[in-house]
């Protein structure tokens, strides 16, 4: 019967450091729309790093940028990986 139990335990405490180990990563992402193309791509890059910052987290790797023209305006959408330590 101890046996058991400790068999249980130790199963949940590998289960639960499992998810521990794992790294806390999301794909962040910022959009903008202004008149001009790169002033859309700056308010897209601004808007992402509030969204990292707010979320605790840092940014890693290249930040990648879309934009498009609707009607008159660019709008534009930035993302990057963010991870947590």
């Amino acid at each position: 019967m101890k046996t058991m139990i400790l068999g249980a335990l130790a199963g949940l405490a590998i289960v639960g450091m499992s998810g521990a180990a794992e790294a806390k990563c999301i794909k962040a992402g910022g959009q903008a729309t202004a008149v001009t193309p790169e002033l859309s791509t700056f308010l897209a890059k601004a808007a992402l790093n509030n969204s990292i910052n707010s979320w605790g987290g840092k940014g890693v790797g290249k930040v990648n940028v879309a934009c498009k023209w609707e009607l008159v305006l660019s709008a534009c959408t930035a993302s990057q990986r963010a991870c947590k330590k």
